[in-house]
């Protein structure tokens, strides 16, 4: 049966040097679904523990970036767009109808949205990042790799563990966490609390608020009940709040008149002087009416009964969740009312039952078999308002009245806009299953696979908000009022896992494997959905063929080393790889047809190809000294990329373009043979731990160091040979920390540095909202400026 006792199994907690075998050869996964040595898993992964991300300071779920090489992060001005990305591959889109590429799992429970991954990490046993189609054990769509996220369990002995930090900008950082028997061998209970605030650190001219800042706190808790010999019952529950003026971007750069027609309204000309002055890859400044915000809740339970059935174990694993969120942006980047008003909310819920078999090992043959629901449902609102032209919003803002046809003149206080309401409900059956068989002392052969049944239905309805219906047709199709009926898109998929695994010694082994993954299919419910010509508005089936997007499939290829040598003070991994995707499922830029401004959308794009290999090196040198390093290849590229042309059942004449040329003017065109988005190819890090004794004192110092290194990327598809302006440079951070142990390890001081050398990135540049041709707007983020800060921790 599982057991944790709520400890790393990797370095010493009390204080002791760790002087022989490095972290990772000694960690314990579940990255199949039982318990095994790292070393022995045929799966390209890193594990991370929470002592190891205590240490280097790093305490959210994108902060892995730091210490997984190929993982990385696709950004949003709300978590309901944002996503992680392995191997240059993830969903960060606008449509909450399509699910992720990198799946998310907290203690065994799937996440529908990555979002509500995006959380911080406290009291955490492991973080295990599991790179390439992962979809046949862990459940749902896990196309491209999985965050698997262990919590700590509760200790028989009473433990009491407190932190706290401070850093720049009155960064605080507090965790907390109690554990213990409550009633001798049959329970034990663990409850562990967080809280986090930090100033903005992005000015708003206007309001003089502090943005982007970060305010939320959370708690959570478990009871590991052994009401019987052979029968554990785990009990989860967690609870977390964000109150934050979040998220806004900056303009790094406005429209400029050589680039535009004459009599252009330029939004560079209404904003404020100080926000052009500072346009650029650091400004940190906005001047607008309004300030962004985002709220959330996210809290659920969940249920795990583990039962011994003479050797084998049955387990069944029940959650709920729930996950609201409500965020508003002053989007124009001026003080005109182009578009003041761009609100968005959701209510999620989720219900996941999986109940598996596992065998035990040692065997002939070892299996991991099991049957899985899931479902959920995303209420949706979103409202957008404003005059969606600066040359409109320019002329209210001077008094002129605006004629807009015969007749009809625009008011100085009239604004169009639309309210758009939508439900996406989403439900998976799978049967699964995975075995080893030994087929000699070192050679074993594994075979797996998934079935799958995927339903997704939408409801959809867009009205004018209160006032603006009169208007609205001005702007055209996309302000329409719509009310669609019920779309619904289904699919039924055999996933599949076959290879082989050899050992050259107990501590060596070398494996290859074929897999083919799954993600299912999605509903586009965006703002914009207009239908083309021969699509009814009333007919389910037509309304299919334009809003769903079919499954994403990749079958990848790998073969791997895995080693610990040096009487297990030196370990490593080098896993190569080549992934072919079937039907990516890819955010686009569209035009729809009789529109002239351009939407987001959800197409499947063609063919996508990741490819490279990944190194993780551990090495103890000598008494005190770890040494990490990871490095990552990846060369990800569009084979083929025509979307408008691929989607079925829609007239070519009527399909929308759906890529942008750089200079904001949508286009069509073939982006095949060009890398993949926010993919870069190098990504590495180097991590350096060197404890001692400080003579007789009974302290011990530490210093530690944490360098990152990503190689260039683009943000945006441009036809060869056109100028791409969202290129962000490769860059690389150093951080690190010293402090001293004291009390056997009871007591933890540092002082820490982050991007020591202040270098300046951003994690996203795209079109500016609204801007003419060539407006840029960029999503910065608090990790590319310097921080200083000092930390404690306690331990009973």
């Amino acid at each position: 049966m599982p057991v944790n006792d709520g400890t790393s199994t990797s370095q010493p907690t009390d204080g002791r040097i760790a002087t022989e075998a490095p972290q990772t050869s000694e960690i314990v996964v579940t990255a199949q679904k039982r318990e095994e040595r790292l070393l022995d898993v045929p799966v390209s992964v890193v594990a991370v523990t929470g002592e190891r991300l205590q240490r280097l300071n790093l305490s959210t779920a994108t902060d892995l970036q730091f210490v997984t090489p190929g993982l990385g992060l696709g950004d949003a001005n709300t978590p309901r767009g944002a996503g992680l990305r392995i191997r240059g591959v993830g969903t960060t889109v606008f449509a909450d109808g399509v699910e992720q590429s990198v799946g998310t799992v907290v203690d065994g429970i799937p996440l529908a949205r990555a979002g509500q991954g995006l959380a911080e990490l406290v009291d955490i046993e492991r973080v295990e990042v599991l790179r390439g189609p992962q979809g046949m054990l862990f459940g749902r769509n896990a196309s491209a790799g999985l965050i698997n996220i262990i919590t700590k369990m509760p200790t028989e002995r009473l433990s009491v563990i407190g932190t706290a930090s401070y850093a720049s900008q009155d960064e605080i950082k507090l965790g907390a966490s109690l554990s213990g028997a409550l009633i001798e061998d049959v329970v034990s209970a663990r409850v562990t609390g967080f809280l986090n605030r930090r100033d903005g650190f992005v000015t708003n001219l206007v309001t003089g608020n502090q943005l982007n800042n970060q305010n939320e706190y959370g708690v959570r808790g478990v009871l590991d009940v052994t009401p019987a010999s052979g029968v554990q019952v785990i009990l989860r529950g967690d609870f977390a709040k964000r109150d934050t003026r979040c998220c806004i971007w900056t303009a790094r750069s406005f429209a400029s008149a050589d680039r535009n027609p004459p009599g252009t309204a330029l939004l560079a000309n209404f904003v404020d002087p100080r926000v052009r002055a500072a346009q650029g890859p650091k400004n940190l400044i906005v001047a607008q009416n309004g300030d962004p915000f985002n709220e959330g809740e996210s809290y659920g339970v969940s249920g795990e009964v583990n039962i011994e059935l003479g050797e084998y174990t049955l387990t069944s694993l029940t959650g709920y969740r729930r996950w609201s969120q409500l965020d508003g942006l002053d989007s124009d980047q001026s003080t005109l009312d182009v578009l003041d008003v761009n609100f968005g909310s959701n209510e999620l819920r989720q219900v996941t039952q999986e109940l598996r078999i596992t065998s035990p090992s040692s065997r002939p043959v070892e299996f991991v078999a099991g049957l899985f629901f899931f479902d959920a449902t995303n209420d949706n609102f979103s409202r957008q308002q404003g005059r969606f032209a600066v040359s409109l919003a320019a002329a209210q803002a001077g008094g002129v009245p605006v004629p807009l046809a015969p007749g009809l003149t625009l008011p100085a206080a009239q604004d169009f806009g639309r309210d758009v309401n939508t439900r996406i409900g989403t439900r998976d059956y799978a049967a699964f299953g995975q075995a080893t068989i030994n087929i000699s002392d070192r050679l074993r052969a594994i075979v797996g696979g998934r079935f799958t049944r995927t339903r997704v239905y939408l409801d959809y309805a867009r009205v004018g908000t209160p006032g603006a219906n009169a208007f609205n047709f001005v702007l055209g199709s996309a302000f329409g009022n719509i009310d669609l009926p019920r779309v619904t898109t289904e699919n039924d998929n055999l996933s599949f896992r076959l290879g082989l695994q050899y050992d050259l010694n107990p501590d060596a082994n070398v494996f290859a494997t074929v897999s083919r993954g799954y993600k299912g299919p999605g509903l586009f419910n965006g703002l914009d959905v207009v239908l083309p010509p021969g699509i009814s508005a009333t007919d389910p089936d037509q309304l299919r063929t334009y809003l769903a997007v079919r499954p994403e499939i990749p079958t990848s290829y790998e073969i791997g080393y895995k080693a610990s040598f040096w009487n297990r003070r030196a370990s490593l991994s080098v896993t190569a790889y080549w992934t072919d995707f079937k039907d990516f499922q890819a955010q686009v830029v569209e035009t729809p047809p009789g529109q002239t401004i351009g939407a987001f959308a959800v197409r499947n794009a063609g063919k996508l190809r990741s490819r490279g290999f990944e190194a993780e090196f551990n090495i103890a040198p000598t008494r005190g000294l770890n040494v990490g390093i990871g490095f990552s290849y990846n060369d990800a590229t569009f084979v083929s990329f025509q979307c408008a042309a691929r989607q079925r059942g829609v007239p070519p004449a009527a399909n929308p373009a759906c890529t942008t040329i750089g200079t904001g003017v949508l286009s069509t065109f073939d982006a095949s043979g060009l890398p993949a988005t926010n993919a870069p190819r190098i990504t590495a890090n180097i991590d350096t731990r060197y404890e001692t004794s400080l003579g007789q004192s009974g302290l011990q110092g530490f210093v530690q160091g944490n360098v990152y290194y990503r190689d260039k990327v683009t943000f945006g598809l441009v036809p060869p040979g056109t100028f791409n302006p969202y290129v962000q440079p490769d860059f690389a951070i150093v951080n690190g920390s010293i402090g001293v142990i004291a009390g056997e390890g009871k007591y933890t001081i540092s002082a820490f540095v982050k991007n020591l050398f202040d270098q300046n990135y951003v994690t996203s540049i795209f079109d500016l909202p609204l801007d003419a041709n060539g407006g840029l707007g960029q999503f910065v983020t608090r990790d590319a400026q310097r921080t200083i800060g000092a930390s404690v921790q306690v331990r009973f």
